[in-house]
C-alpha cells in the first residue's frame, strides 16, 4: 500500500467533516487504528478497505492510488438495464436520499454514525 493511501483517507475524512473516532466507529475499530491508517503505519483488512471505499463512494484502484479516477458507486454503468430497472434504482436512490435528509434533520450530530448499518444495531 503507498503511501498516497494514508493521504487520501485523511483527506476524503476531512471533505466529510467527521473526525477520526466517527470514521472508527462507522469501521468498527479504534480512533488509533484509524490514525495508524492515515499516518500508513496499519494496513486496514480487507472488509475495512472496502467499507472505505463504499462508504467515501470512491473506487479500491482510487484509494491505492492507482488510478486518478475517484470513481465508485456513482459510476455504475446501468445502460444495460432495461427502463423499468433503470426506473426502481433511480426510485431506490430517491428513497435513499429521503431517508438520509430526515435522518440528517432528527439527528444532526450522530448521522454519520446513523447512517451506517454497522453502526444503527447499538441503538
Amino acid at each position: 500500500m503507498n503511501s498516497n493511501f494514508g493521504d487520501r483517507i485523511k483527506t476524503l475524512r476531512k471533505q466529510r467533516a467527521i473526525t477520526q473516532q466517527v470514521l472508527a466507529d462507522i469501521l468498527g475499530v479504534t480512533k488509533t487504528m484509524v490514525s495508524a491508517y492515515e499516518t500508513g503505519t496499519r494496513k486496514p483488512s480487507t472488509e475495512n478497505l472496502m467499507e472505505l471505499a463504499l462508504y467515501f463512494d470512491v473506487s479500491m484502484d482510487w484509494l491505492f492510488g492507482n488510478t486518478q479516477d475517484k470513481s465508485g458507486l456513482a459510476s455504475i454503468d446501468i445502460s444495460q438495464l432495461d427502463r423499468n430497472q433503470q426506473n426502481l434504482i433511480v426510485d431506490l436512490l430517491a428513497e435513499f436520499k429521503r431517508k438520509n435528509k430526515i435522518l440528517k434533520a432528527h439527528f444532526p450530530n450522530n448521522y454519520e454514525a446513523l447512517n451506517h448499518p454497522k453502526d444503527l444495531t447499538q441503538y
